[in-house]
């Protein structure tokens, strides 16, 4: 019976100084040791020790971050006025001082990240759209029967009414719940602000809608949008 062996794709007493090595992976942690760290690479499933200086030093972390930024959906430029009242003479007029979402996302790249967004709201059938406006008229109805022999009187009530018609019209959408995701991202470039990624909780492939992002955790910092 031929024994089992598990192939490796360095051999350590080959390695050489000056010799080039390279690395896109992805972990969750299994253990934390007193001076290394046991990780299941998600690819392969195999448990491996990281060091922690390794761990600290090179590796990013999508669910720990050190402080919290605020931020628009565009980036915040620095002006004549806040250069000279902060004293600035690093930077120019036209500079980035505060990156926006967009930048934000763009600049992932192949690192871990840990968002919240909102997803994409489900469309009515046409059957629960013309219910949802039915129900409607027969609240309208009877609030305006009731009128006729209230102090108010039906055409303040009827103003009532389309007031709030026009406030919460009847949409033919369901609107999308929060999601929060941890993965990395599978798609670079988008022309509707949809981006594939991998949810690395069920190694499974889903899309976030950058446009509908609250919130994401990268670098060690959570980025708020306002």
């Amino acid at each position: 019976m031929a024994s089992s062996k598990t192939l490796t794709m360095v051999n350590i007493k080959d390695i050489q100084p000056g010799d080039l090595f390279g690395e896109i992976s992805f972990f969750s942690v299994v253990k934390v040791n007193l001076t290394s760290v046991k990780f299941k690479h998600l690819a392969t499933g195999k448990e491996v020790d990281l060091g922690s200086d390794y761990v600290e030093q090179l590796l990013y972390a999508a669910d720990q971050h050190q402080s919290t930024v605020s931020v628009g959906i565009e980036d915040k430029l620095w002006t004549a006025k806040q250069l000279t009242d902060a004293g600035n003479t690093t930077n120019s007029v036209g500079d980035v001082r505060v990156p926006g979402m967009k930048s934000i996302w763009d600049g992932i790249g192949s690192k871990v990240f840990r968002v919240s967004f909102i997803k994409k709201g489900k469309e009515l059938s046409k059957t629960a759209y013309n219910k949802a406006i039915q129900e409607k008229l027969t609240d309208a109805t009877y609030t305006l029967e009731k009128a006729k022999t209230s102090k108010k009187g039906v055409t303040t009530v009827a103003l009532e009414l389309l007031e709030d018609l026009i406030r919460n019209p009847i949409v033919n959408t369901i609107a999308g719940e929060e999601r929060i995701l941890r993965g990395w991202k599978l798609q670079h470039e988008s022309l509707d602000g949809q981006y594939a990624v991998m949810d690395s909780d069920l190694m499974e492939k889903r899309v976030v809608n950058l446009n509908t992002i609250r919130w994401i955790i990268v670098d060690g910092i959570k980025y708020v949008k306002e």
